[in-house]
């Protein structure tokens, strides 16, 4: 049975990889950034560092975890006094991981040579460069559509928006490419992102794996949903969106045909980071910033219809959320197609004004589709931590991509 080193730098997922490993009996151990075990979670809030507190998951309480802590927090604190820029300091971290994982991956290689080594992308350049020479096999788990992502977002943002997308240091791409060389399958989370990597950035086609992020239900989710007979102005069309306020979501247009639907019963509710001007808004539209998670709970559970334009999204995660609250989903086919076309919501293609427009019109004049969308049961086991155990195993011992079909 092969075992699987896990390097993770941050809590990505809730941990799902090395979770489904783990339920899979295969997980040799995790090395990851920071660790803080329920009794100590009051140390890196005393520290300044709230936010590693939750850096734990109680499936992994009995795994072998090799964390760096108290390196974290003195990295930290140094890059807080230096006060480089924002990716010099990305960088100087994502190499700082790496060389804290070296001698323990290499004293697990020596002893197993044929253990898998993953790692996430811009963290496992130096981790794969070792692991080769051992003979390892090398699995790159790709969270984003990489360096052709920033080309085309200027082809189809705004000429005077498409010149404000500032990519990343040249020095961060070749390290990439360098990762992307070395490893023996990329692990990409949409067919969205498969397509940009192999026909604008050149990967072999063959060398990647789609396999869709693990997600269960929470509880709360709504099991049924109800909807007026009509939509009024007492009683309008609630739209929800959620995630990053940016242009790359397609939140400009989004608010450009909310701003054309004014005096039509529709309201919109933007919840999340903002990162872009928001000084004028449409009267049928409010802010409400960055919210916690049961906050964004009830925004699902409120709303009538999730709409998400994106332009460009490795997977969007808020789509399985939105599912799970039953919520009919307007959303683009640049991003993992969990919306089925007149089957659970609309897909927008292609991204425009007018297309969200005629959407969220035809969702204001047929309330009993919304009814129908809401109903639809999507396959949950499809996200599972379970089958994506399974497809992990089976991209490695089978040599086969697990390709995902929804």
């Amino acid at each position: 049975m092969t075992k699987w080193i896990c390097h993770q730098l941050g809590s990505r997922e809730h941990y799902s990889i090395p979770r489904a490993l783990e339920q899979q009996g295969r997980l040799e151990r995790l090395q990851t950034d920071a660790w803080v075990r329920p009794n100590h979670q009051w140390l890196p809030r005393l520290l300044g560092q709230p936010a590693l507190a939750s850096r734990y998951h109680p499936e992994l309480s009995t795994a072998k975890v090799e964390a760096f802590t108290f390196g974290r927090l003195h990295f930290d604190l140094k890059a807080k006094i230096r006060n480089r820029n924002e990716w010099t300091t990305i960088a100087e971290r994502d190499r700082w991981f790496q060389q804290q994982c070296l001698h323990q991956l290499m004293q697990t290689l020596n002893a197993a040579p044929d253990t898998v080594v993953f790692s996430y992308a811009y963290t496992a350049r130096d981790l794969f460069k070792s692991a080769k020479k051992q003979g390892a096999r090398c699995i790159l788990g790709q969270v984003d559509p990489g360096p052709a992502e920033f080309d085309w977002l200027r082809e189809v943002l705004p000429m005077a928006i498409a010149a404000q997308v500032k990519n990343r240091p040249s020095e961060y791409w070749a390290s990439w490419r360098e990762e992307v060389a070395l490893a023996d399958h990329i692990l990409v989370n949409s067919p969205w992102s498969k397509e940009l990597l192999v026909t604008r950035t050149g990967l072999p086609e063959e060398k990647i794996v789609v396999i869709p992020l693990a997600y269960e239900p929470s509880r709360r989710a709504r099991q049924s949903r109800e909807y007026p007979a009509k939509f009024t102005q007492a009683r309008p069309l609630k739209l929800l969106f959620l995630g990053q306020i940016i242009h790359r979501k397609g939140v400009h247009l989004l608010l450009e045909a909310m701003q054309s639907l004014q005096g039509q019963p529709v309201q919109l509710d933007l919840v999340g980071p903002i990162g872009m001007d928001l000084s004028t808004l449409p009267t049928n539209t409010v802010c409400h910033g960055p919210v916690d998670a049961d906050t964004a709970d009830k925004f699902y559970a409120n709303a009538d219809v999730f709409c998400l334009p994106t332009l460009s999204d490795g997977f969007a995660l808020t789509q399985l959320e939105a599912a799970a609250h039953r919520l009919p989903l307007l959303v683009s086919r640049y991003c993992a197609k969990i919306c089925q076309h007149e089957e659970n919501g609309l897909l927008l293609d292609p991204i425009s004004t007018s297309s969200i427009r005629e959407a969220i019109e035809q969702c204001i004049k047929s309330p009993c589709l919304l009814n129908q969308w809401s109903n639809y049961e999507l396959d949950w086991e499809k996200y599972s931590i379970q089958r994506l155990g399974e497809s992990l195993l089976q991209m490695v011992e089978e040599n086969q991509p697990a390709f995902y079909n929804p």
